[in-house]
C-alpha cells in the first residue's frame, strides 16, 4: 500500500513538473513551434514518457491554461470565505488579481498566442469555454463579496452582480494594457487608483 501511495505521489509530481516545463518551451517558442521532443528534452525524459500524462500537445497546453485559470479563481474563493468585512476583502482581491497577473505574465502571452494562431480551431473553443466558465465562477464568488457590503451598509444597495462585474472589467482592462505593453509596466502602483475610483461610485 506504501508503495502505491508512493507511486501516486511520484506520478503527481512527474505531471506538475511537465506542465512547469512545457509553460516555460510554450512561452519561448509558441504553440506551433514546440513539439513534444521538445517538451521531454527541457524535462530530461522520453517523450513516451510524457505522453504517459498528456495524450496531445494540445491537451497538455490546455491543462496548462486551466490550470492558471483555476488559480485565480481559488483564490478569490479563499478571500471570500475569510472573516473580514467586504472592503477588506475587495482591496485584497484588487491586490492579489494584480500580484497574480505579474506573477503568471507567460499564461497571457500563451492565452494571446490561442487569440493570435488557433482561430476557429477546436483548441481555441475549448479555452473560450473554459475561461468563460472561470470568469462566470469569479463573478459569483465577487458578487458574494459585493452583496455583504450591501448586508453591512459599506456599499450601496444596487445591483451586487452588476458591481461585480464593473470591478471585474475595471481590472482586467488595466491588466491587459500592460500585456500589450510589451509587459514591462508593472500593475502595482495601479491598485490605489482603481480601489479608490471604484470606491468612490459604490461606498454607501
Amino acid at each position: 500500500m506504501k508503495m502505491k501511495g508512493f507511486k501516486k505521489k511520484e506520478m503527481v509530481w512527474r505531471r506538475q513538473e511537465v506542465l512547469a516545463m512545457a509553460r516555460k518551451v510554450f512561452t519561448k517558442k509558441g504553440f506551433h513551434h514546440s513539439t513534444m521532443d521538445d517538451i521531454a528534452a527541457a524535462i530530461g525524459i522520453s517523450k513516451g514518457a510524457v505522453y504517459l500524462y498528456f495524450p496531445s500537445k494540445e491537451k497538455l497546453f490546455m491543462d496548462i491554461i486551466e490550470q492558471g485559470l483555476r488559480g485565480r479563481t481559488e483564490m478569490l474563493k479563499e478571500i471570500v470565505n475569510k472573516n473580514t468585512d467586504c472592503l477588506s476583502k475587495i482591496k485584497e482581491y484588487i491586490s492579489q488579481a494584480f500580484v497574480y497577473m505579474e506573477n503568471n505574465r507567460d499564461l497571457v502571452q500563451m492565452f494571446m498566442m490561442v487569440e493570435r494562431d488557433l482561430v476557429c480551431s477546436d483548441l481555441h473553443q475549448k479555452l473560450h469555454g473554459q475561461a468563460i466558465k472561470e470568469m462566470e465562477r469569479s463573478i459569483e464568488y465577487l458578487t458574494a463579496i459585493i452583496r455583504q457590503g450591501v448586508k453591512e451598509r459599506l456599499l450601496k444597495d444596487i445591483d451586487p452582480e452588476n458591481i461585480a462585474l464593473g470591478l471585474s472589467g475595471i481590472i482586467q482592462m488595466f491588466i491587459m494594457r500592460a500585456m500589450f505593453q510589451k509587459m514591462t509596466k508593472s500593475l502595482e502602483k495601479e491598485k490605489s487608483f482603481i480601489l479608490e475610483a471604484f470606491l468612490e461610485g459604490v461606498k454607501a
